[in-house]
């Protein structure tokens, strides 16, 4: 017959230092800066793009007809605005960039 040997386990460590750091206030990240309509707009086609070369469209209107294939494009231009709104890609804030470099660059109305 095989003895049994009490195991001894260690010690938990101290969680006092972890326990103070989840109290901390964590810092509050910045907001985004606003983007341009045309930007979030020029992201969101890139997104639908991407989306639809990966075959997300066509996922969607294997089995479901005509009706599916109608609605396919729709459902992808949704799921990539949410994308382009929650994951931006950075190229629409490039447009603001430009956008805003041409204007201050523009002579104002009624100066020639």
């Amino acid at each position: 017959m095989i003895e049994s040997v009490p195991i001894k386990w260690p010690e938990p460590p101290d969680t006092q230092p972890a326990r103070a750091l989840r109290t901390q206030a964590a810092p509050v990240a910045q907001a985004p800066p606003e983007r341009s309509e045309a930007a979030l707009r020029f992201e969101q086609l890139l997104w639908a793009e991407m989306l639809s070369h990966a075959g997300l469209e066509k996922s969607f209107t294997q089995s479901g007809g005509e009706g599916a294939s109608a609605f396919a494009r729709y459902i992808v231009e949704e799921i990539a605005r949410d994308l382009a709104q929650s994951h931006p890609l950075g190229l629409g804030a490039k447009i603001d960039e430009v956008a805003a470099r041409q204007r201050a660059a523009a002579p104002a109305p009624g100066n020639s």
